[in-house]
């Protein structure tokens, strides 16, 4: 058995010289290289990005206004003041454009992106209306796009968006950041809620095949753009799009014309937003997502909106969303019924499940019995911790609406305030500060890998079927042990968060190098999966 496993380690050594290179990078992904082809060819930069648990946060109302978030931008508005349409058509254009601006400039700046990272953040999730990409981009073709929009005469206004949001890539990047380009705001409105751009409540994107085109190009350009960038880890295609009839079918299309606009396009994950149907979309990515196809879905879990959650007690939300008693995301003893739901959808798609949109906020009616607010922290600091837990443990990444808001602190809403406030946990690695020294962790895969193979060819040697080929296992663990390393030592915190979508990638390129037509492959994938778990299990003090 060391014979046999010493050979395959030999053929790995090779490998290891890839590495994370820990400075931040601004440059295109296209200047990298491609996602491995060979087995044996460590994660790249990117890759690292792309498959890394997103543990974030959202920058709302830095591009796409909320009078809630950013009230002092809505002073000029015309009535009914509840979109940034109403914004830019209350007021003079260079008025405007100098007061957004201005905020585009200062509402996020270096300072904000050193304390996210100082406290857990690895991605950041961006939602911009499809005027701030389409004023000011270079191309005259794509800028043509805001002819016949609700925006098309507020185009001189918006003409510095386009270089600014480049800018918030670039800087993220510079401290290892990762960017979700959400588009927010489609022609039209996806949604019948202010934040998609108009008011009025009527989702007219649904209503306008010629809007669903229009939305579609200017996605592949986005795509196109954006995918260019290595921390730029996904594009949403749609926020909270309404679950209308015509969504799948708008899905297909979007993702089939994105994949073919350029190579680095057709390896951009596409985040797609369940519309509320999360038991429908979860089928829609498992079904679809494949080594070629990163798809991710992308529910949004609030408490706060609903007569139900109105008349449920913090403590009752806080015990749905128990994580439960054991750390092993396979296992939910203990944990509520919602936390439980999560693990199901998760494995719906293939654990590719993120929460883009989560808060810490309670309808008061779910508080009065508490008392005061100091009474009520601890209840609430309950309620958000589980959600933290939960989210990290089941999905493959979440996103707190949001970093800040002006006004008086709010726990409820401002990721600053929940964490200077003990709602949140100053650090969002939930294992930081657990793990052992990578020296220890790799001096324990031996042990591991032995007994892992020792069990999985000792039950298959009983079975019909064979001769198996444990050799495919045996390569599956000690790569999935490799991986979670060089994860790791890209940085503590990183972990392989969407687990699914990165071992199709390592089975492919295992099929296409060692036997594509082998009825044994799935031996590669027992082992991988064995190895992520073997993994965790040693990792952790």
């Amino acid at each position: 058995m060391k014979k046999f496993l010493g050979k395959v380690q030999d053929k790995f050594d090779a490998a290891a010289a890839g590495r994370f290179d820990q400075a931040g990078s601004s440059a295109p992904a296209n200047s990298q290289a491609p996602p491995p082809t060979s087995v044996d060819a460590p994660p790249t930069r990117r890759d690292i990005y792309l498959h890394r648990k997103q543990r974030g946060v959202n920058l709302g109302s830095w591009f796409s206004l909320e009078g809630w978030l950013t009230p002092s931008l809505f002073q000029k508005a015309k009535e009914p003041k509840g979109s940034e349409l109403d914004v830019v058509a209350g007021m003079d254009p260079n008025e405007a454009k100098s007061m957004l601006e201005n905020h585009w400039d200062n509402f996020i700046n270096d300072g904000d992106l050193q304390w996210m990272v100082d406290h857990g953040i690895n991605t950041v999730r961006i939602p911009v209306g499809y005027f701030h990409f389409l004023a000011g981009h270079p191309n005259e073709q794509i800028r043509s796009l805001l002819q016949g929009t609700d925006y098309e005469k507020f185009g001189f206004i918006y003409q510095g968006a386009y270089s600014r949001i480049q800018r918030a890539i670039e800087s993220a990047a510079g401290r290892n950041v990762g960017v979700l380009v959400d588009l927010h705001g489609a022609p039209g409105g996806q949604n019948a809620d202010g934040h998609c751009g108009v008011s009025g409540g009527k989702a007219s994107l649904w209503n306008s095949s010629n809007d669903q085109r229009k939305t579609v190009e200017i996605l592949k350009a986005m795509a196109y753009e954006y995918s260019r960038f290595e921390n730029v880890v996904g594009l949403e295609l749609i926020n909270e799009p309404k679950n209308s009839g015509k969504l799948q079918g708008f899905y297909d299309d979007a993702i089939a014309q994105i994949r073919s606009v350029s190579p680095e396009a057709a390896s951009l994950p596409l985040y797609l937003g369940d519309a509320w149907d999360t038991n429908h979309y979860t089928g829609y990515v498992g079904q679809r997502a494949a080594a070629n196809n990163f798809l991710v879905t992308d529910y949004h879990l609030y408490r706060c909106f609903t007569p139900q959650d109105h008349s449920t007690r913090c403590e009752d939300h806080a015990r749905k969303l128990h994580p439960g008693t054991s750390p092993n995301p396979t296992n939910t003893d203990g944990c509520g019924e919602t936390a439980g739901w999560l693990k199901s959808m998760s494995h719906r798609c293939g654990g590719s499940l993120i929460i883009g949109e989560w808060s810490a906020a309670l309808n008061p009616s779910s508080l009065h019995h508490l008392g005061g607010e100091d009474q009520q922290r601890p209840a609430k600091a309950e309620y958000a911790h589980n959600q933290w837990k939960s989210y990290d443990k089941f999905c493959a990444g979440y996103f707190f609406w949001t970093l800040k808001k002006e006004g008086a602190p709010d726990t409820g809403w401002g990721f600053y305030s929940a964490v200077e406030r003990g709602v949140l946990p100053q650090h969002l690695d939930p294992h930081r500060g657990q793990r052992k020294s990578v020296q220890e962790i790799e001096g324990a895969r031996q042990g591991a890998q032995e007994g892992a193979l020792s069990s999985h060819a000792g039950y298959w040697d009983q079975q019909k079927g064979g001769p198996y080929e444990h050799w495919r296992f045996a390569e599956g663990f000690y790569l999935a042990w490799a991986d979670s390393l060089e994860f790791m030592k890209a940085d503590e915190s990183n972990e392989i968060g969407f687990v699914g979508q990165w071992q199709k990638t390592r089975t492919a390129a295992h099929a296409q190098a060692k036997g594509q037509g082998s009825k044994f492959v799935w031996e590669f994938e027992h082992g991988y999966l064995q190895g992520l778990l073997a993994f965790k299990s040693a990792a952790y003090r």
